[in-house]
Order: C-alpha cells, then sequence, then structure tokens
C-alpha cells in the first residue's frame, strides 16, 4: 500500500486533471481520505471535516459528489451506509456485521501472490483494489460457553 503522502499526492493529481477545484478545506479533506486506510463513512467523514475546516456540511458532501462523479473516489457502502475510499488508493479490511466497526486488515503476502498469479495468467494489470471480510469482530462474538 501507498503511503498516505503518496496517496495524497496521486489523488491531488486527479483532482486536478479532472478539473476538480481544490481550495484549501477540500486539500485538507483530500488529504484525510488519504490517511484512511479503510472507507469512510461519508456522514462521519463530512461531520468532522466540516466542524475542522469551519465549513458547511453541504460544501463537503458537493465535495464528494464531485470526487465521485469524476472517478477520484470510490463509492461503498459499510452496513447500509455510504462510504468512500479514494479510488487511487487500495484497500484491505473487515467490516463488523454486528457494530459496523472496520478494521484495516494486516499486508497479506498470500494476496499479493494471487495477485501476481492473477496477472500471470490473464495478462490483466491490476492498478487497485479493494478486499472486504465481512464477519464479526472480536467484542461481538458470543463468549465461549461455560462447561
Amino acid at each position: 500500500m501507498p503511503a498516505p503522502g503518496q496517496t495524497f499526492r496521486y489523488a491531488l493529481s486527479a483532482c486536478l486533471v479532472a478539473g476538480v477545484r481544490v481550495t484549501g478545506a477540500r486539500r485538507t479533506a483530500l488529504g484525510a481520505l488519504a490517511a484512511s486506510r479503510v472507507p469512510v463513512v461519508v456522514e462521519t467523514f463530512v461531520r468532522a471535516q466540516a466542524a475542522a475546516a469551519g465549513v458547511h456540511p453541504v460544501t463537503l458532501y458537493r465535495f464528494l459528489a464531485e470526487l465521485e462523479a469524476r472517478g477520484v473516489v470510490h463509492r461503498c457502502t459499510l452496513r447500509d451506509r455510504r462510504a468512500v475510499l479514494l479510488a487511487c488508493a487500495s484497500a484491505e479490511y473487515a467490516v463488523c456485521s454486528g457494530c459496523g466497526g472496520v478494521l484495516p486488515l494486516p499486508e497479506l503476502p498470500e494476496l499479493r501472490a494471487w495477485e501476481r498469479d492473477l496477472a500471470a495468467r490473464t495478462g490483466f494489470r491490476l492498478a487497485h483494489h479493494w478486499y472486504e471480510a465481512d464477519g464479526l469482530c472480536a467484542g461481538c462474538q458470543a463468549p465461549p460457553a461455560a462447561g
């Protein structure tokens, strides 16, 4: 996975190429997206960024919609909540079906080997990926029965 700074520079370049105006508040929001290793829930993200930047939430909703329309962010759903992830960022994460928490998964060498095998077998060159696992986090799992 690229470093957040590298991801940020790539996303900023994508914005400039797509003709997306990047103001100070938008640059800060783009930086926060680049720093995340998992998709961010739009409502939560907008609330936090609006408070931090002192802008109206609608401004950020419009910015995210523009990023999505221009292919800079990838839209996904996390337990019925709209979420986004920078399209230039790869991610592996698990979503708890109990509490809705999102956990970044550790680097998986076996996954990288599978991606190389995929490329060798099909000629498909993978640019970015999003791998999502669904299940229960440790906190939501029923404790083992005493016996």
